[in-house]
């Protein structure tokens, strides 16, 4: 033990007084030694302030620090402690524990909680309280961990409120006063423009705590896009509306549309703000902050962008790069690439296994995915035939790199394996009318009936791979849930039927008869 200003004597003095009264600590404690010393055979050894041996048995580490200045070096000694016991004398969690007792702290509060949470080994920590001597011990009190905090990330929970007088200046205070009231305290908010429709800001809410705070209006039904003008208690968004695992922060997007405003609010979602981000006739502003997205080191304009759309939010679209020997990023990395592929069974698995290999083959294997699935290909031919199809286009890059050995790259897209039927007779047989297609994507279900579409249409997922400078490529499988590698791209025994482009060429006629189809029923100009 050791402090700032104090003197030797006097730290050994309190030592030496805790250590016959270590009852006020805990019940049945008994001290084997103070100022034990303990060799090691790999580097700097350690002197114990008190040894201890509680009721059942188990050795007790206890570290005694008494000045804020001193504890800052409580946590480092302990696990020194940890592993020399482990290394030296043979002895683990199970029969061990370590107590760090301080008379301040201030300065160990913060690592103490998070070594409790994080540590195998069973930690617990109390305030020691002296006589007036400054010596002698009075009472300890039990020190308990902080809670846990909610990690901060921004969430799918978006909303678009546009102003008809352009006192965005207004919006933002609107939304900052009432959603602090119900708890909210980190967002953010882009302000976009048009030339045409009101200027507005495209709310982002973060992630919060478990608890919502201030009232509760009655909110029923709801539909996707609605009027801010409306009625006190008019239905604006249903709460069974929550993206899962996002129910709080929906509810307090409901709670701040339940009460009439001079706004417009539209309810959006990250694929709607990368169409905002991406269409040349939007422009996306410099985002307004609340919490601890002020901090714009930390969370740059384009970082917070590429969260709130492609950054792990979006079950279409996804970005991201990681490194597999940091774990938890490379744990968060696929399960967000999953996420984006969770329509999509032929990709998923493929992509899955693809990346556990790279895993194994490499703890330094850094990758960078992008995937866009929307698995929707009547909106692909809809908005994108004839001259943008690839914009709309289902799309896999993943790129592999590791120290020593050769770049390993994934593409995914679509191929033909069968000429099929004329687009308009598949789409009927897939989803009746135009009408139908539009509920099932309101549904969430349109990726189900897309499946069977593409199948009619002689169309399928696939996935290849190519390595280093080889100029051939190689296409990936999943057979009896192993991933298997094969020169050509056979279904079900059958070799694929030409190219995707060769398909599009064969087809022109009958996806443009499609394609006019699905925009007259919508109301969508054709292009130029």
């Amino acid at each position: 033990m050791s402090g700032a200003g104090v003197s030797r004597p006097h730290e050994d003095a309190i030592r030496d007084a805790l250590a016959l009264r270590l009852d006020l600590v805990e019940k049945g404690l008994r001290c084997l030694a103070t100022e034990y010393r303990i060799q090691s055979g790999v580097g700097a050894g350690g002197r114990i302030d008190i040894l201890a041996r509680d009721s059942t048995g188990c050795y007790v580490i206890i570290e005694l620090k008494r000045t804020d200045s001193a504890a800052r070096t409580a946590l480092h000694e302990l696990h020194k402690y940890v592993e020399l016991f482990r290394r030296e004398r043979g002895l683990g969690d199970a029969d061990l524990r370590v107590v760090v007792v301080a008379v301040e702290w201030h300065e160990l509060h913060l690592a103490f909680s998070q070594a409790a949470r994080e540590w195998d080994a069973d930690l617990r920590g109390y305030r020691l309280v002296l006589e007036g001597d400054g010596v002698t011990p009075v009472a300890v009190e039990q020190i308990k961990p902080l809670s846990e905090t909610t990690v901060r990330s921004l969430t799918p929970v978006q909303l678009l409120v546009q102003s008809r007088t352009g006192d965005l200046d207004a919006v933002w205070r609107w939304m900052v006063e009432n959603l602090r009231v119900f708890g909210a305290h980190s967002f953010v908010g882009f302000d976009v423009a048009h030339p045409v429709y009101d200027n507005g800001i495209y709310l982002v809410l973060g992630r919060m705590n478990s608890v919502l705070t201030g009232r509760t209006n009655r909110v029923v039904g709801g539909g996707g896009i609605f009027d801010g003008e409306f009625p006190y208690d008019e239905a604006v968004v249903g709460a069974s509306d929550a993206p899962p695992g996002y129910e709080i922060e929906y509810e307090a997007l409901v709670r701040l549309c339940s009460s009439p405003v001079p706004f417009v609010l539209e309810s959006g979602h990250p694929h709607a703000l990368s169409q905002l981000v991406s269409d040349p006739d939007w422009s996306v502003g410099a985002p307004r902050r609340a919490g601890v997205y002020e901090d714009e080191l930390l969370f740059p304009k384009e970082d917070l962008v590429l969260e709130s759309t492609a950054g792990g939010l979006s079950d279409v679209k996804f970005t991201g790069v990681a490194c597999a020997d940091h774990a938890a990023r490379w744990t968060r990395c696929l399960e967000r690439i999953d996420f984006a592929l969770s329509a999509n069974p032929t990709w998923a698995p493929i992509v899955a296994a693809w990346c556990q290999e790279l895993a194994d083959r490499s703890p330094r294997t850094n990758l960078i995915a992008r995937v866009y699935n929307p698995c929707d290909f009547p909106a692909t031919v809809a908005f994108g035939w004839p001259g943008r199809i690839n914009d709309f286009m289902p799309m896999l890059r993943c790129v592999a790199a590791a120290p020593g050995q050769p770049r390993r790259s994934l593409y995914g897209g679509l191929m033909a394996y069968d000429r099929g039927m004329d687009p308009p007779s598949a789409f009927e047989l897939s989803f009746g009318t135009v009408e139908k297609w539009v509920i099932a994507r309101n549904a969430g279900l349109a990726w189900q009936l897309d499946e069977h579409f593409l199948r009619l249409l002689g169309l399928r997922y696939a996935v290849f791979e190519v390595i280093g400078r080889e100029t051939s490529r190689r296409f990936l499988d999943m057979d009896d849930g192993a991933l298997v590698r094969r020169q050509s791209a056979a279904v079900n025994g059958r070799p694929g039927s030409g190219t995707f482009g060769e398909w599009l060429d064969r087809h022109q006629r009958t996806l443009s008869l499609l394609a006019t189809r699905i925009r007259y029923d919508l109301g969508i100009p054709e292009p130029d």
